[in-house]
Order: C-alpha cells, then sequence, then structure tokens
C-alpha cells in the first residue's frame, strides 16, 4: 500500500484457509483500504476464489466492491510493477552476455501465482502490473526487447476469451475488452469522443451518460488506458448518485488541473471524486505512515504564492476538520512543484498567510 514498502504487499502474502469475503477487514463502508486494513487485503488478494468474488461483485454494480478493485488495480499492483523494473534496472542488464548468462534480468513471478491466468480479476491485475512495468521501465532506458521478454513471462499462459494471449496481444482493443466483463455495461470504446451538445441538468434523460463521457474524455487526456478507468455501472455509483443526491463530487478540472492530478497519483495519491473531507470532497488522498491521511487540493495559485480566495476559503472550512495526524496539501494546477502544507492543530487564519514552498 502507499504507506507501506511495496515488498509488503507482494511479498507479505500468506495462504490460510479461505474464509467469506469479509469487506469490513479490508476495506472502510467506502471501499477504501487504509493502513489499518492492510494485512486482510493481503489475505483477500492471495486467495484467487476471494479475489474473483471481489471482481463479480463489482461487475455486478457493487461501489464498495467497485472501489476496492479500483485501488487494487490503478495504486497498489501498478506501484508493484514500477518497482520491479526499479529493481531490474539496477542489475547491469544492458550488457548482452550478462542479460544472457546470469538469469537475473527477468524477474521471478512466482510470487504473483496466486493471481488466476484465466479469470478476469487475475488477469486484470497482471496488466496493471504488467502495464506500469513497462512505462517505468522505458523510462528508465530499458531495452524494449528486455521488457517484452520481463512481461512476457508476466502473461505467460493468460487466456484471454478461450486463447493464450501473451503482452504482445495485449493492444488497446484487447485492453479494452478485458475492462468490461460479460455485464450490463457496453464495451468501452478507446479513445473515446468528448461528450455531446449542451451538458443536462442532474435529473434530465441522459444525465449520467453525458457526464460519464466526460469522465472517459478527461481520463483519456491525462494519459489513462482502458484498463485504468471504470466502466459505467462501476462509475454511476460512486459518483453520479452522490451529486444526484445533493452531494458535489469533485471535478476533475481542466486539462493543467487533470494532468497535475493524475501526476500526484505517481506519488502514491489517489485521485478521487468521492472522498469528503468536513462537508466538501478533495482531489486526492492517501494514508500515511503516522496512521492519518493526508489530502490534497489541486487549483490555481495566485502571484502571491497563496491560492485564490474562493479556494482559501475551501481550505479554511477543511483545515478546521482534521484530525490527529492528517495534512492538507495544496498544489498548484500549473507548476506541481509549488506547494503549500498544512497540518492539524493549525488556525484556519494560516491559509491567508502561508505561501509556498517548492516540493524536493
Amino acid at each position: 500500500m502507499p504507506s507501506l514498502p511495496l515488498t509488503a504487499f507482494a511479498l507479505v502474502l500468506l495462504l490460510d484457509a479461505t474464509p467469506a469475503l469479509d469487506y469490513d477487514s479490508f476495506c472502510d463502508a467506502e471501499g477504501n483500504i487504509r493502513a489499518e486494513h492492510v494485512e486482510a487485503a493481503q489475505t483477500m488478494v492471495r486467495q484467487p476464489e476471494l479475489l474473483e468474488q471481489l471482481y463479480a461483485d463489482a461487475a455486478r454494480g457493487d461501489s464498495r466492491a467497485a472501489r476496492v478493485f479500483h485501488e487494487l488495480e490503478t495504486q497498489y499492483f501498478p506501484a508493484i510493477g514500477r518497482t520491479v523494473a526499479e529493481e531490474t534496472r539496477a542489475i547491469p542488464c544492458s550488457v548482452p552476455v550478462y542479460r544472457e548468462l546470469s538469469g537475473r534480468c527477468i524477474p521471478n513471478w512466482a510470487f504473483l501465482d496466486f493471481l488466476s491466468k484465466d479469470k478476469p480479476g487475475g488477469i486484470r491485475l497482471r496488466t496493471a502490473l504488467g502495464t506500469a512495468y513497462q512505462a517505468r521501465a522505458r523510462e528508465l532506458g530499458l531495452k524494449d526487447a528486455m521488457i517484452l521478454s520481463v512481461v512476457n513471462a508476466l502473461m505467460a499462459g493468460v487466456i484471454v476469451k478461450g486463447t493464450m494471449a501473451g503482452p504482445e496481444a495485449r493492444s488497446s482493443t484487447t485492453s479494452t475488452r478485458l475492462e468490461a466483463p460479460r455485464s450490463t455495461s457496453p464495451p468501452i470504446e478507446w479513445p473515446p469522443d468528448p461528450p455531446r451538445g449542451p451538458k443536462p441538468g442532474l435529473e434530465e434523460p441522459g444525465a449520467a451518460q453525458w457526464r460519464y463521457q466526460r469522465y472517459l474524455h478527461e481520463q483519456h487526456a491525462a494519459g489513462k488506458q482502458p484498463h485504468e478507468i471504470l466502466d459505467f455501472q462501476k462509475w454511476k455509483p460512486l459518483y453520479f448518485d452522490p451529486a444526484l443526491k445533493g452531494g458535489r463530487p469533485g471535478r476533475s478540472g481542466g486539462p493543467a488541473q487533470v494532468a497535475t492530478r493524475q501526476s500526484l497519483t505517481e506519488e502514491g495519491f489517489i485521485n478521487t471524486e468521492s472522498k469528503r473531507l468536513g462537508e466538501n470532497f478533495v482531489d486526492l488522498y492517501r494514508p500515511n505512515t503516522a496512521g492519518g491521511i493526508d489530502y490534497v487540493e489541486v487549483d490555481e495559485m495566485l502571484k502571491s504564492g497563496i491560492p485564490r480566495a474562493d479556494v482559501r476559503a475551501k481550505l479554511k472550512k477543511e483545515l478546521a476538520h482534521l484530525t490527529k495526524n492528517d495534512t492538507l496539501l495544496f498544489v498548484d494546477k500549473a507548476e506541481p512543484s509549488k506547494r503549500i502544507l498544512y497540518r492539524f492543530g493549525e488556525e484556519p487564519s494560516v491559509v491567508d498567510t502561508r505561501t509556498c514552498q517548492p516540493s524536493r
């Protein structure tokens, strides 16, 4: 999990007798996996029957299950993939003789044997891990041939629609098929078109569909892939239904804000539209090692180094709702290095005076 060493999530997975799927043990009421849920989440994921049951519940529209699986697929397993890439980079695998003779340049994926190769939940987590590994490996300058070998090993034997499919077959079309189980949601077209026509009111016909299409378009603009986004049946109870009932889930914002929010997920933050801090919805959050939560708001910073007036008013309200070990971070949407950190116990008036400090 973001607040713990990745090896703990990847390796501290002990095989126990299969219990019932107990949501309260591995997530909160909204489906968020917090620090206190880590051990139970590890145990659940380690058991294929429970993981596939979680996936089936999410596919049926259970918002809590959808949130849990979304976190696993977009945060935790991709984090393992990036770590494996970095560990591989530390070995001199670019030297052909060493690469061929050492046997150390292809990671041993045996620790992931609990992930099914013929059921959708396991396949999707393998796919998410492999995609993150490829992206990070290319950033680190690893050779394409070696990257392909590593991902081939990860995906060897994976069965998609009754055929054997290695990662070389995982085009955007294949990823789209994996995204939508055979449920009530139609296949997702990628890249998506922007929503058509004026935005309808929340209670007007087509309101949810218009907003979902906007969500798809924004996620694509932020660089997401099909396996990283929610299908309509999972998205609607998390984002549209709360707004229909009077809530105001945060919007992703324009291109700069979308890009900044996406970049912050690389630091372990969860990009959300349904996490409350007091009466407001925040942009991102993550559990921290002290047992609290780090909240994030992304918006415009003035030349004076403070947030604009309406954002300061929101931050003051949120600061008053921090609990012990919580923090609240404001990030400039145009320059993510410009940040202001607020802590539990500080007076709300600090929002009007504290200026940004570049991140290290």
